[in-house]
């Protein structure tokens, strides 16, 4: 029986899916399976995975499911104690499964999440930098909670990649990925599991290498629903926060936060797949910001930025023009603003 099961999703990544393998592959750790799910790849993907001769991998050859599905299909199939996340355009480094087991294991806890380096090409070029927080070990579930609220901002908390897992807790407690949505369910998958934690390694040690590229990443499309859907990790955060008994005034950040997430929709309005005309683009923004008064009314103890970015949601035509310079920022330096 492998104590761990990695699961990787693969779709069209012909490019990086050799790297991803032989990463996972040459772990100083070597008790795992590898799945390995290709999710209807129409590239040679499929055919570089089966050119791989390892008895720990298991290969699942798939019609187009969409990453959550093809995730929960590997967490169906998984064998091991533990379960880790990798994509399949990402690596990891060769002792990320040897230490995150040792800590989880050594502390009993019921997750481990470590920081992650960012990988962003750019014109064929390549810049890292690293996301982590300060190491903590969160052994209620009060704890657990205000440790969340406080790494919320970027992918510490959202992705799954950076977590080790517990399969039982998964499993006897039907979590999944939502894929009925296409934006933060691997969020949503989270904070379901964390409901059922009572202790939780929030380490500062990176061993994941996220690959973004700035020309085609999904963050940058324009769609309608977003700011709906930002709207829903809201609700499901103030639910596992109300559950994990913080006060209001303790998860009052979470209301800041939702400022932040306000403008990461206005910036995809400057998207070339943005074809809402002028008029358009004013008549979404001063319909959200009505929509969402209350929780921007709740806000407090604002830093300076977001202060101004409060102020500026008076006046949609301003937030136009400041989103449209916070997207130019956004494409020509996303790695500065992932430190």
């Amino acid at each position: 029986m492998p104590k761990i099961s990695v699961i990787v999703p693969v779709y069209n990544t012909e490019n990086y899916i050799g790297r991803c393998i032989d990463s996972i592959l040459n772990q100083s750790f070597s008790n795992f399976e590898l799945i390995l799910i290709n999710d209807g790849s129409n590239d040679r993907s499929s055919e570089i995975i089966k050119n791989y001769e390892d008895n720990r991998i298991v290969f699942i050859d798939n019609n187009n499911n969409g990453v959550s599905e093809t995730r929960n299909i590997g967490i169906k199939a998984a064998k091991g104690e533990y379960i880790q996340f990798v994509d399949s355009d990402d690596f990891i480094d060769k002792d990320m499964l040897k230490d995150t087991l040792k800590l989880l294991e050594d502390s009993n806890a019921d997750c481990v999440m470590t920081g992650l380096y960012l990988d962003i090409e750019q014109d064929s070029k390549i810049s890292t930098s690293t996301q982590t927080f300060e190491y903590f070990e969160a052994e209620n579930k009060k704890d657990i909670a205000l440790n969340v609220l406080a790494r919320m901002g970027g992918t510490y908390i959202n992705s799954p990649i950076n977590k080790l897992y517990k399969r039982n807790i998964i499993i006897e407690n039907n979590i999944f990925m939502d894929k009925s949505i296409d934006l933060g369910e691997d969020f949503l998958f989270n904070l379901m599991y964390l409901k059922f934690c009572n202790k939780v390694i929030f380490s500062d040690k990176c061993y994941y290498h996220y690959w973004m590229k700035i020309e085609n990443n999904l963050t940058f499309k324009f769609r309608e629903n977003k700011l709906d859907l930002m709207y829903l990790m809201y609700k499901k955060s103030e639910e596992y926060f109300k559950l994990s008994r913080l006060s209001k005034d303790e998860y009052r950040d979470l209301n800041n936060l939702f400022i932040k997430w306000m403008y990461s929709c206005f910036i995809d309005l400057h998207n070339s797949g943005c074809n809402l005309t002028y008029k358009e683009k004013i008549k979404y923004l001063k319909e959200a910001i009505v929509k969402y008064d209350n929780i921007i009314k709740g806000t407090n103890n604002l830093g300076l930025v977001q202060r101004i970015l409060k102020l500026t949601l008076k006046y949609p035509s301003i937030v136009l023009l400041i989103s449209k310079i916070m997207y130019t920022i956004k494409v020509k330096y996303r790695n500065l603003i992932y430190r």
